[in-house]
């Protein structure tokens, strides 16, 4: 009888424990979870976009095509250096902010075409490294948000009304490939080393090394 209480003792004392233990659920990945954390993953690789999906941009019959190609400077002086026939045409900018008066051409720099046939197009599509190029020589003419004009002259020693303007539009509908044919090269800056070019210790022009630039 005493075994038999026991036993029955022992049944009911698990019986009761396993009524009041807490349920634990079984945690398999279900295929949303699956799907969100594989997406999470892709895009933190290709840092917010994957390459596919929605992120990325359509194209179509709609879709604008880019005529302005991004320019370079240290690219830009390069080509300015090939192009060893042609001439080197002074090139200006001013402030031109909305609602002011413009400001005084400030020389920059020069530009280079092939064959002299795009001085135009060389301001105008290097207008962005002559604009931030000005910024850097004449920090106190021009400041950080300022807009600019930009302007060429063939004059030797020009004054404010020898500088041409150019016009932005300029940049568009330009040959395929103009870009390869056209150069800039800054006034040297010895500040930040920017078209700096030194041999026995005097600046000089990086393509015409007997020209000291120290007093231009």
């Amino acid at each position: 009888m005493k075994v038999s209480y026991s036993l029955a003792a022992t049944a009911l004392i698990t019986a009761s424990a396993t009524a009041f233990a807490p349920s634990i659920p079984t945690l398999l990945p279900t295929s949303s979870s699956i799907s969100s954390s594989s997406s999470s993953s892709i895009s933190m690789a290709g840092f917010g976009d994957s390459g596919g999906g929605m992120s990325k941009k359509k194209k179509g019959k709609n879709a604008k095509p880019n005529k302005s190609p991004i320019l370079k400077p240290k690219a830009q002086w390069d080509r300015y250096g090939s192009l060893k026939k042609s001439t080197g045409v002074r090139a200006a900018a001013r402030v031109a902010n909305d609602g002011q008066d413009s400001g005084e051409w400030y020389e920059v720099g020069r530009v280079k075409s092939e064959g002299d046939e795009y001085t135009e197009i060389a301001v105008a599509l290097q207008r962005g490294i002559i604009a931030e190029h000005a910024k850097r020589l004449y920090p106190l003419q021009f400041l950080p948000k300022d807009k600019v004009d930009w302007a060429y002259t063939t004059t030797a020693t020009p004054e404010q009304e020898d500088w041409i303007q150019i016009d932005k539009s300029t940049s568009r509908d330009v040959p395929a490939g103009v870009e390869k044919q056209i150069g800039f090269e800054g006034k040297p800056d010895t500040a930040t080393g920017f078209y700096c070019n030194y041999k026995g210790g005097r600046l000089v022009d990086k393509y015409d090394e007997g020209k000291s630039l120290a007093k231009e």
